[in-house]
């Protein structure tokens, strides 16, 4: 009964409850919490009136009906969040689209990433991405992946060079970033980015400077920095890397380069590929500062990517990389929001944990949020 009660309060939650019918944004007649066609098989008038008893009755049919769509065609377990997200969209979607959905395969699988990140496949009405969702598709996400197994199954290829000669160490992401929507945009605003009207990312190189790695040092080849994607009206932080995954002392621009490292500022980056899968890369050239004796700046196309990092490690010739298995839904969280804006290009502004701190505030202890960290306001 937990289950039914939480997968009942989120549809309800984005359904809202109407009495009377209106068009939705398919421009389909709807009544109640979001019925188009009633329990008998007619389709929902747009002069057509109900009680609040009679929009609960018609909503537990669909609900049974998505239940009864689960046990028949799931065969992996579920958690109560789970369910809960898979009823939502289920209600929202349709049983017929849910059978022959990519999200099912990927879950049948076994490939829980995969399914994950398949909820925002559904986050367009008449062809059109719709802003409600996005957000929809991304709070059945969150849910979904509450209590989802640590372990990716994605056996697929497109690591950088040195994912087969670099093993860096590793540290559980378990811990979400803690920062406000509201700083966030100070610093962006600070860079001359605008958040307030336009997709943005913020990166934080050495977030966990004092509780991963070690202390005090924004380490290499380890996740301990923070990305973090900013809209208008919403966020949502992930752990990260902005650093290569390891030292290559060089000199001049040619084949005796040293290694390079992203310098702190505002760049400009767009979606793109990454050897072949999507990512996010520049849009303009970047300056980086190369290890040498003593380090010095390059600027130019450099390919500094931001992608998803190795099986073993960070997996960065000098790219920006997140762990596998929040990959997915940081890159379908920034295309979905970027292709609705019709947004080009993004601004995306890398500062130091350092730049960021007050220097008379106490240092805070590791944060215990979830995993994906703050979700929509």
């Amino acid at each position: 009964m937990e289950k039914i009660n939480l997968a009942t309060a989120l549809i309800k939650k984005w359904e809202g409850l109407m009495l009377t019918a209106y068009y939705n944004v398919a421009h389909v007649p709807t009544i109640g919490y979001g019925t188009t066609v009633y329990p008998d098989g007619h389709a929902v008038d747009i002069m057509d009136t109900c009680t609040q008893a009679q929009a609960e009755e018609w909503l537990l049919q669909e609900v049974n009906k998505a239940i009864a769509t689960l046990d028949d065609v799931v065969e992996v377990s579920l958690s109560n969040s789970q369910f809960a997200a898979l009823v939502s969209l289920i209600y929202n979607i349709g049983v017929d689209a849910f059978k022959g959905s990519v999200l099912l395969k990927k879950l049948n699988q076994g490939d829980y990433e995969g399914a994950a990140v398949a909820f925002q496949h559904w986050n367009k009405a008449d062809g059109e991405v719709v802003r409600g969702l996005i957000n929809r598709r991304g709070e059945e996400e969150h849910y979904f992946r509450q209590d989802m197994p640590v372990a990716s199954t994605d056996n697929s290829t497109g690591d950088d060079d040195e994912n087969s000669k670099v093993v860096g160490k590793t540290y559980s992401e378990g811990n979400g970033p803690r920062i406000t929507h509201e700083e966030v945009i100070d610093i962006l605003r600070q860079k001359g980015a605008n958040p307030d009207t336009e997709v943005c990312l913020l990166g934080i190189r050495g977030y966990y400077l004092d509780s991963r790695g070690k202390y005090g040092e924004n380490d290499r080849g380890i996740y301990d920095d923070a990305l973090i994607w900013s809209f208008p009206d919403g966020f949502m932080t992930f752990v990260a890397n902005t650093d290569a995954s390891k030292k290559h002392k060089g000199y001049g621009t040619g084949r005796h380069k040293g290694m390079a490292n992203l310098k702190e500022g505002h760049w400009k980056y767009r979606m793109g590929y990454h050897k072949g899968y999507p990512a996010f890369t520049q849009a303009a050239p970047v300056t980086v500062i190369r290890d040498g004796n003593p380090d010095y700046e390059d600027t130019g196309w450099f390919g500094i990517n931001i992608h998803r990092g190795g099986r073993y490690g960070t997996s960065s010739l000098g790219c920006h990389t997140l762990p596998r298995k929040t990959w997915g839904a940081f890159k379908a969280l920034g295309y979905s929001q970027l292709q609705l804006r019709e947004q080009k290009t993004f601004s995306y502004v890398l500062i130091h944990e350092n730049e960021r701190r007050n220097p008379d505030a106490p240092i805070l202890p590791p944060p215990d949020a979830d995993l994906l960290g703050n979700f929509w306001r």
